[in-house]
């Protein structure tokens, strides 16, 4: 259980910054795409919305793209126009940003606290 601990500690705290924030709000079908368009910046790849409605793991495309329409109207993701005006990349919203670098801090925290 001692190899957990990081692990565990870092669930709890970010439990506690989940419950404080808009996320736990969130369906959690719309937490899987954050977490998909967070990877994605990540790895610095662009996402079209037509990348996310394609995710048939998560839902069917019409459901997608209603999950895409609603974390825009929630302020989670701003949809940036491509080179062909017919397509939108998606991206993290500064507030979604704040969210994940909140997350991250844990991160941080529950590995200092296994060290020290």
């Amino acid at each position: 259980m001692k190899k957990a601990q990081p692990y565990l500690r870092f669930l709890e705290m970010a439990s506690a910054i989940n419950r404080s924030s808009a996320w736990m709000v969130l369906h959690p079908v719309e937490q899987k795409i954050l977490e998909f368009i967070a990877l994605a910046e990540y790895q610095d790849r662009e996402l079209p919305v037509k990348d996310l409605t394609s995710l048939h793991e998560l839902g069917s495309p019409a459901m997608l793209h209603a999950r895409v329409h609603a974390l825009r109207e929630k302020g989670w993701i701003v949809l940036q126009a491509a080179d062909d005006a017919r397509r939108k990349h998606v991206r993290l919203s500064r507030s979604a940003l704040k969210h994940f670098s909140r997350l991250g801090e844990c991160v941080e925290r529950a590995l200092r606290k296994q060290a020290a």
